[in-house]
């Protein structure tokens, strides 16, 4: 009896431990060694005051944007295969990024100071400038390795692909020169020479023609792409750098670093139709031909300026992280101090599927992320919950489940929820934010997971035991000290009648009857009140029925 006793006992006790977790106890200590907060509770636990962290860093040294390799420059998008190409100069790599969820997918060597990189979708060959190695590292998109490196001339900053005919452009400002590429041989077929130190370069296929920005003395150069010959040069503003061209509408747009401008100019005549002011410093540019709009990179304002193209106005101007290395007081390699444009430079990518757009920020090693539905800077965050299936989180009313991602405006207030599933109940939160509050509400800056805790609790089935248990555990204690009453009252009637016995023995009989009956009379009593079990009063009542009947007969 005693062992089932102390068997029921184990168990109930070991289903309220595991329905409990460390963290009730080591939480709140663990939030109170968090120096940056915003929002604070006071709760007691067993007796105990502990303070409680609930919220996010506030200080944030970045707006916005995942981390890339060291200083990267160039950026592609390849739609077929959902692909981000980023090309960091200072690692020599090239990082290649799920568009779907931003993830790094490889990182796939390169030459020295990769610089620039352009994709022909239509293959699935990416080509990617090394202005230290002076040749182009060539990767297969379907693997994402590398399957050939292509000698070009002095410094190639800038390449640009024509998916229609598979010819590659590179500009080598150092030669004054651009190296024309057959991608299906990955052999120089011809180098164009006598342009002053070409920078920009893009194709328009629709046309036939090549434009090229010559950085040293601000025009653009129009190159028929059939024959290779000039057809004119274009006056723009102070140093043109970034080229993009929307091809349906034959739009050209140019960058003027040293203007502080972009030149929008007619592909039919290539004549300028305006010179549009924009952020500090423009480099990259990009067009967004479904939504009609034109991004532009500003290294010196660390911003985006966004363009209508339906009437050449600016829309607004982003802020993104900075490109410069000047704004950036900490840097965690060695690195001259010196470097500028066009060493430094920022680049832009559109992901027309999802109207997305990517900026490199160089001195930073980010990308920053705009909406372009809504023209906001925005940041992806993951959701995870611990352990699997054990819940989910819903944010701003979306339910979002284990390994989810979504794209939330930069520093707008959220408010997320976890919900247990059943047999769970909420523990804490880590991550972007931290502490034991549901809801929690935070201003997302920075690109993370959060994560909901759960600990597991009691089931229905588990509910049911420990009932059970308890329920059971009480019959047992309770028989227990009932029987042992029983056995006490026993012992001590048995006594009674032993003495009652001996009297009637030496008394007088009449008298002695009386008083046995008497007795029997006291005994049915006190089994009546269950003070004995049947086995104890039928052994008590004969023993006096006998004597009873023996001393009668006397």
């Amino acid at each position: 009896m005693r062992l089932f006793f102390a068997v029921s006992v184990a168990l109930v006790l070991l289903i309220l431990i595991n329905s409990l977790s460390s963290t009730d106890f080591f939480i709140f200590i663990e939030g109170s060694l968090l120096p940056k907060i915003f929002h604070n509770d006071h709760e007691d636990f067993f007796g105990f005051s502990f303070s409680t962290v609930d919220g996010q860093e506030t200080e944030r040294k970045f707006i916005s944007g995942f981390s890339t390799g060291s200083y990267p420059v160039g950026i592609t998008f390849n739609p077929f295969t959902n692909k981000i190409y980023v090309a960091n100069q200072y690692s020599n790599t090239v990082s290649v990024f799920d568009a779907k969820t931003d993830k790094l997918i490889k990182t796939i060597p390169t030459g020295i100071f990769p610089y620039s990189v352009d994709t022909n979708q239509f293959n699935n060959r990416i080509y990617v400038t090394n202005r230290g190695s002076e040749d182009i590292t060539v990767i297969d998109g379907s693997t994402d390795s590398v399957i050939d490196n292509i000698t070009v001339g002095r410094s190639p900053v800038q390449v640009s692909v024509d998916p229609s005919s598979s010819w590659v452009y590179v500009t080598n400002i150092d030669s004054n020169s651009i190296s024309v590429i057959d991608g299906i041989t990955n052999e120089v077929i011809r180098t164009i020479n006598g342009i002053n130190a070409p920078y920009g370069i893009a194709v328009n296929p629709l046309s036939n023609k090549i434009y090229v920005s010559n950085i040293a003395n601000s025009t653009l150069t129009v190159i028929n792409e059939d024959n290779n010959s000039f057809i004119k040069n274009i006056n723009v503003q102070r140093a043109p750098a970034g080229i993009d061209i929307n091809e349906k509408k034959n739009l050209i747009y140019v960058s003027n670093y040293g203007s502080d401008s972009i030149s929008i100019i007619n592909g039919s005549d290539d004549t300028v139709i305006s010179n549009l002011p924009v952020g500090k410093s423009p480099v990259g540019l990009k067009v967004n031909p479904i939504l009609g709009k034109l991004y532009v990179s500003n290294i010196a304002s660390n911003s985006v300026s966004i363009i209508n193209e339906s009437n050449f106005k600016k829309v607004k101007d982003i802020e993104v992280n900075p490109s410069s290395i000047t704004e950036r007081a900490e840097y965690p390699y060695a690195l001259p101090t010196n470097i500028k444009f066009p060493l430094i430079a920022s680049f832009i990518a559109v992901n027309p599927i999802t109207n997305l757009t990517y900026v490199t920020n160089t001195a930073s090693n980010t990308l920053s992320l705009i909406d372009g539905e809504t023209d906001d800077s925005i940041v992806r965050i993951g959701f995870e919950t611990r352990p699997d299936n054990s819940g989910f989180i819903e944010c701003n009313g979306v339910k979002n489940l284990n390994q989810n991602t979504t794209t939330v405006p930069t520093n707008v207030e959220a408010t997320c929820k976890a919900v247990p599933e059943r047999g769970f109940s909420f523990d804490s939160w880590s991550g972007l934010v931290f502490g034991s509050s549901n809801p929690i509400e935070f201003r997302a800056s920075e690109y993370g997971n959060i994560i909901a805790h759960f600990r597991p609790t009691l089931s229905t089935e588990q509910y049911i035991f420990l009932i059970g248990g308890i329920t059971g555990m009480s019959s047992v204690l309770l028989g227990w000290f009932f029987k042992g009453g029983q056995r006490r009252k026993f012992n001590k009637l048995i006594q009674v009648t032993n003495k009652a016995i001996e009297d009637a023995d030496v008394g007088d009989k009449t008298e002695s009857i009386i008083k046995l009956e008497n007795l029997r009379r006291d005994i049915f009593n006190t089994y009546r009140r269950g003070s004995l079990t049947d086995f104890q009063f039928d052994f008590l009542d004969k023993r006096l029925i006998s004597y009873i009947n023996k001393i009668s007969k006397l």
